[in-house]
Order: C-alpha cells, then sequence, then structure tokens
C-alpha cells in the first residue's frame, strides 16, 4: 500500500521560498516539500514580497543576491511590518564572510546558511523555527 500525498496545503506549513537560482530551488523543493511542507518559489524578492499580503507563510527563505531588491533590503522590509515581524527567516547566500553575516543578522534573518549547503542541515534549520510560529500564532 502506498502512502497517499496530503494535497490539502492548509495543513501544511507554507514556507516562502525566494531564490533566483532554478537549480536550487529544485534542490530545496526536492529535499523538503512534502506533506508537512508546502514550498512556493519566488525568482525575484518583489514578487516573493507581494505573495506575502495574501500567502501568510510560516517561513521565509531568501537569497541574498537576487535580480532588483536583494535578500538584505526584502529582509528590513518585511521586518518593519508589524504583520510579519515574527516570521522566521532564513538566508540562503553564497557571500561567506563574517562582515556579510553581520549585515544579514542586523537585517532581520533568523538563520544564515551558506551555499554549498546541506539539504539536511537545512531542514534541522527549519525544524527549529517552526515551532516557534505556532507558539506565536496558534490560530494559523
Amino acid at each position: 500500500m502506498t502512502k497517499k500525498k496530503n494535497t490539502d496545503t492548509r495543513a501544511q506549513k507554507k514556507i516562502l521560498l525566494i531564490e533566483d537560482e532554478e537549480e536550487i530551488v529544485d534542490l530545496i523543493i526536492f529535499s523538503i516539500a512534502n506533506d508537512e511542507y508546502h514550498i512556493a518559489p519566488f525568482a525575484t524578492a518583489e514578487s516573493g514580497y507581494s505573495d506575502l499580503q495574501s500567502a501568510k507563510p510560516d517561513l521565509i527563505i531568501v537569497d541574498w543576491m537576487l535580480p532588483g531588491m536583494d535578500g538584505i533590503d526584502l529582509t528590513k522590509k518585511i521586518r518593519k511590518s508589524k504583520k510579519y515581524k515574527a516570521v522566521p527567516i532564513i538566508m540562503l547566500t553564497a557571500r561567506g564572510e563574517e562582515a556579510d553575516q553581520e549585515r544579514a543578522f542586523e537585517a532581520g534573518v533568523d538563520r544564515y546558511i551558506t551555499k554549498p549547503f546541506s539539504p539536511k542541515f537545512l531542514r534541522e534549520q527549519i525544524k527549529e523555527l517552526l515551532p516557534k510560529v505556532d507558539k506565536i500564532s496558534p490560530t494559523r
């Protein structure tokens, strides 16, 4: 007997993925998306931010270097909004310098993961951050 895939996305945690590299998007979707997580991918910060208005994500994964607005400016914009201030943000980036990490944390990210990255490590970080959402907003 095969396990039936959960197609009810209301029961899943929604992860907003803002990443312009298709290979990274595919890797994350393959590694993370399952009955527990629904991944909503966007290639630009602007399109991802637009989706925030209706998406109510449980977690956001954002790349630093994006076309148009970068991940740092997007994070600052999200953190200024009372509605999304508590949503955990993971920055996934090729920028590995200590000064870059400091800048990202100052902008408001909760976790900083450098590329190349371990999908297992990313899953662990997501599991650590998502329970915080349940405590903050149990009616989501």
